[in-house]
């Protein structure tokens, strides 16, 4: 993470001379607008002012100041911005009286330890600053002890290397958890957004529940909820161990992934709604951590290269011996006919949700159509082409085939109708054909395409 925290080094009559630049500006907006203003800085120490993640604490905290006025419909008048190697400042002038702004920004400060970061000043119209004493509160306390911070500073008690360490392990930590957060809402999304697509043909889906009788639509928002707090912990666990190799992260996903399965298994009533989804949406969350947390581009490409590699450490487990009683249904379907079911997929780094899922999501999409039905003709072409373990699993590796062909056939009509889908997913559902690796890869294909829309996905 070491290239967020370069920039240029200031030296004393850079800063001085941003002091006084910092007044004038003060003074014209004062002078124009005859309002109180806000001056928005960052508390940084040493010679470096300005660094990459610096600019995204500075935004954080523009974004804070404006909810914050926004929440108490407090108008502002005007609000510039100033990005320099001296370092980030924002003003904003506003019409409110400035002890009530001052209030409003003590509450902004003292919220959480990243705030600390936050220098937020409010000037009266006149140019007097008004203190945290002038509004009932007490002087902010030293980042690394519970002395003034004035007083710590006057006396210089820590030394610049140790408050730049408390800078830069509270602005990973933040920005860490925000990274956090992001990953494990899209792969909640990805989940109910599989789900929610209808028709399924023999699966699951808002209008019925295709060849499942133990599970509905609910039962898979229920499934779906009970595992954000695992896709969190796998981008966290990506992020922390970016360093360790595939098989040392793979072994640390691995209790998570089987906690992560009772708790799907308490939330469904015994009922296996997402044991495939919790292996590969856990790999692809902890792999877009380990990328973050390297610095790399997060994309589809980087994203399914580093899953590939996290993946091959599951091919593993088909040269365990085992009785026939204790293979789960996926490796059956290896030692009978060869088939690597979704470790296959992980380890192909999800070929088919990469070279054929996506691809038919995204030109849908791009033709106009709804997010509905271009998740069902992406779902028709992953179902026309990969060798799903779950319906073997169910129905033979000649259900398989048969609903190859099906499907195949649909596809070569044309641009599918929605009729004939929902054919399709009454004969399946009649025959008990489900395939629920399609409808994993489906999901994975969702994750893939809003990962392409996010910006903020980086640390």
């Amino acid at each position: 993470m070491r290239s967020r925290f370069i920039g240029k080094p200031v030296g004393l009559k850079d800063m001085l001379h941003a002091r006084d630049v910092r007044v004038l500006r003060q003074q014209k907006m004062l002078a124009q607008y005859k309002q109180p203003i806000i001056c928005l800085t960052l508390n940084i120490a040493g010679p470096v002012k300005y660094f990459p993640m610096a600019e995204r604490t500075f935004e954080v905290g523009c974004a804070a100041v404006e909810a914050c006025l926004n929440a108490r419909c407090v108008q502002v008048t005007d609000n510039k911005s100033y990005i320099e190697d001296t370092g980030c400042e924002a003003f904003f002038s506003v019409d409110a009286p400035a002890e009530e702004i001052k209030r409003m920004m003590v509450k902004i400060e003292d919220r959480c330890e990243f705030n600390r970061l936050f220098d937020i000043d409010v000037l009266r119209p006149n140019g007097t600053k008004v203190q945290r004493s002038d509004v009932g509160h007490q002087p902010r306390k030293c980042f690394l002890c519970d002395s003034p911070a004035e007083q710590c500073a006057r006396s210089r008690t820590h030394t610049v290397e140790q408050l730049q360490q408390f800078t830069k392990k509270t602005m990973i930590s933040y920005f860490s958890e925000m990274f956090s957060e992001n990953i494990s809402r899209h792969a909640l999304r990805a989940l109910l957004y599989e789900v929610s697509t209808t028709p399924k043909p023999g699966l699951v889906d808002r209008t019925n529940n295709g060849a499942h009788k133990d599970m509905d639509f609910f039962t898979f928002i229920d499934s779906s909820c009970s595992l954000i707090p695992y896709f969190k912990t796998c981008a966290k666990m990506g992020l922390r161990y970016f360093n360790s190799d595939d098989q040392d992260l793979f072994e640390l996903l691995r209790p998570e992934g089987v906690l992560a399965e009772k708790r799907m298994l308490t939330a469904t009533g015994g009922v296996n709604t997402h044991k495939g989804a919790i292996f590969s949406l856990g790999l692809i969350c902890a792999a877009a951590g380990r990328i973050a947390a390297r610095g790399n581009m997060l994309n589809v490409e980087s994203l399914c290269c580093d899953v590939q590699k996290l993946a091959r450490c599951a091919l593993k487990d088909y040269e365990r011996t085992r009785t026939s009683i204790e293979l789960t249904g996926g490796e059956k379907a290896f030692f009978l006919y060869g088939l690597t079911g979704v470790r296959g997929e992980a380890a192909s780094g999800f070929i088919h949700a990469r070279k054929i899922g996506l691809p038919k999501l995204q030109n849908q999409l791009e033709q106009g159509s709804t997010i509905n039905d271009a998740g069902v003709v992406a779902l028709l072409h992953l179902m026309s082409s990969t060798q799903d373990t779950n319906v073997v699993k169910r129905r033979g590796i000649e259900a398989l085939k048969k609903m190859h062909h099906s499907v195949e056939s649909l596809l070569n009509e044309g641009e599918p109708n929605m009729e004939d889908v929902v054919r399709l997913d009454r004969r399946l559902s009649e025959l008990n054909i489900s395939p629920g690796g399609c409808a994993d890869l489906l999901a994975i294909t969702f994750f893939l395409c809003f990962i392409t829309t996010d910006p903020n996905l980086k640390i």
